[in-house]
C-alpha cells in the first residue's frame, strides 16, 4: 500500500514537475543534504528519482533515492581523490559513450521522420502475400465481460440471455472494460489465453454466450462472434497493422541505406585489408571481399 501524501510531498512533486534540466540558478536553494562541497537541493531530486515514477513516489522511496545519491557521491568523491578521473581508460569510455550517443541521436531523428503508407500499397501487399497470413490453429473472435464474483457472473449472463445487449452490459459491469476500455477481443487462439479459459471456451459455437469461466482474474463471460479454422487466410483487417509495420520497417531500412550512401559520397574511405591477415586462420579473400562490398 502506498503511504498517504503529506503536504511536503505534494509540494515536492510540484517542484519536480516544473523543474527543467537547464533551470536558472535559484537564490534560495533548498538544500536537502550536502556531501563535501556537493549539494542535493529540492529542485535536483528529479535527477535521482526515475522520471516514470515521480508521480507515484512515496516518502520511503524518496528517502531511498536520497540515500543512494549520498552513497554514490561518497564513492565518486573518493574516486576523484584517487585521481581515477585522469586515467586514459576513462577518456576512451567517454569518447565511446559520446560516439554511441550521437549515432543513436542522429539515427533516431532520421527514423522518426513521418512516413505515410498509402492504403492501396497495404492492400497490394496483402493480396500478394496471403500465404504469409495463414492460420496455424483455430481462432475465435469474441466479446468479453469480467466480473469478480460467481453470483454476479450468473446474473450478468441471464441479463444477456434475456435480450440485453452484450456491449451495454459490459460497459456497466465488466472490469476489463473499466480498466482497459475493452469488450471485443479480436481473433485469438488457445495459446493466447490462460489454460482454464482455453479448455472451455473453444467448445462453444458461434453466437453462444458462455457460462461463467473462472480464472485467477475472476469470472469471464464470452459471446462467440466468429470462428476460423486452421489453414484459412486471415482477413485484411486482422493483419493490416502488421502489414503497416512491415512496410514501415522496409522504408526505414531504405532510408538508412540511402543515408549511408549519401555520407559515403562526402567522405573519402581508405582501406588496407592486409593488416587483417593476422586475425584469421582461413582465407583472407572472402573476408576482404565482404568488407570491400560493404563500403560500396
Amino acid at each position: 500500500m502506498k503511504q498517504k501524501w503529506n503536504l511536503s510531498l505534494i509540494l515536492l512533486l510540484v517542484i519536480i514537475s516544473i523543474t527543467t534540466c537547464e533551470r536558472e540558478v535559484v537564490e534560495d536553494r533548498k538544500v536537502i543534504v550536502q556531501v563535501g562541497s556537493q549539494e542535493l537541493a529540492l529542485e535536483d531530486l528529479k535527477d535521482v528519482i526515475p522520471q516514470k515514477q515521480d508521480e507515484l513516489v512515496t516518502q520511503e522511496q524518496i528517502q531511498n533515492y536520497i540515500q543512494r545519491w549520498i552513497d554514490n557521491e561518497l564513492i565518486y568523491q573518493e574516486a576523484l581523490r584517487l585521481r581515477m578521473d585522469e586515467s586514459t581508460e576513462l577518456a576512451k569510455v567517454l569518447r565511446r559513450a559520446e560516439k554511441e550517443y550521437l549515432i543513436d541521436k542522429l539515427l533516431d531523428s532520421l527514423m522518426t521522420e513521418h512516413i505515410t503508407i498509402p492504403e492501396q500499397e497495404i492492400i497490394n501487399y496483402y493480396e500478394m502475400n496471403k500465404d504469409n497470413f495463414i492460420r496455424g490453429k483455430t481462432e475465435i473472435k469474441a466479446l468479453h465481460i469480467l466480473v469478480p464474483e460467481i453470483g454476479e457472473a450468473n446474473s450478468v449472463r441471464r441479463r444477456i440471455i434475456r435480450g440485453e445487449e452484450f456491449d451495454e452490459v459490459a460497459r456497466e459491469v465488466s472490469l476489463d472494460y473499466k480498466k482497459k476500455n475493452r469488450i471485443e477481443l479480436g481473433y485469438f487462439s488457445r495459446d493466447d489465453v490462460v489454460p482454464e479459459i482455453a479448455s472451455s471456451l473453444f467448445r462453444w459455437r458461434v453466437g453462444s454466450v458462455t457460462r461463467p469461466i473462472k480464472s485467477e482474474f475472476g469470472y469471464h463471460i464470452f459471446k462467440i462472434i466468429d470462428k476460423k479454422e486452421p489453414n484459412t487466410v486471415k482477413d485484411y483487417d486482422e493483419v493490416r497493422n502488421e502489414i503497416i509495420e512491415r512496410l514501415l520497417a522496409k522504408r526505414r531500412d531504405e532510408m538508412y541505406k540511402d543515408f549511408i550512401t549519401s555520407l559515403k559520397s562526402k567522405v573519402e574511405i581508405k582501406t588496407n585489408f592486409d593488416y587483417l591477415k593476422t586475425l584469421y586462420k582461413d582465407s583472407m579473400q572472402d573476408h576482404t571481399q565482404l568488407v570491400s562490398d560493404s563500403l560500396k
